[in-house]
């Protein structure tokens, strides 16, 4: 297959994601979600900050798979996941080069401390930064209530 070929077939399909929704409070209970720099293959994301998250693999057998393989690979560390949290985002046509995913969003806890670095740290939910993938700036917007619930 070439890669026209296989971008047509993601562009009539849908790949289901799990991004990794990791949340903390800080001294002022103010509440705080982890954001990492994007280093994948999208060129239109690259640079920005996102959460935390990828595709399924075929291999995979359980979505507590999918999700400890993904905290490994992008944090360096497990994170358990809790339950899936507010409604899946299916992606408009042309918001993502790879067709229209379909992104789960899930509640994770982490199994130890993380190290914030300048690509890996924590926003306070209602202060994000510009530079953010937007699908996910919105998704946290529209959802802050239910965070603040499940914190």
């Amino acid at each position: 297959p070439t890669v026209k070929s296989f971008q047509l077939f993601l562009a009539l399909t849908s790949k289901w994601a799990v991004e990794m929704v990791i949340l903390r409070k800080q001294r002022r209970k103010k509440l705080e979600i982890l954001l990492t720099a994007y280093d994948g293959g999208e060129d239109q994301f690259k640079g920005k900050l996102h959460i935390p998250g990828g595709y399924y693999f075929l291999d995979e057998n359980s979505y507590e798979e999918i999700v400890w393989r993904l905290s490994e690979t992008e944090l360096g560390l497990m994170v358990r996941p809790m339950e899936a949290i507010g409604l899946p985002y299916f992606w408009k046509p042309y918001e993502h080069p790879n067709g229209r995913p379909l992104s789960i969003f899930t509640y994770c806890r982490l199994v130890g401390e993380i190290k914030e670095t300048e690509k890996c740290r924590f926003f306070s939910i209602f202060d994000l930064p510009v530079n953010m993938v937007q699908i996910h700036k919105e998704w946290i917007e529209q959802n802050a209530p239910l965070l603040i619930s499940k914190y």
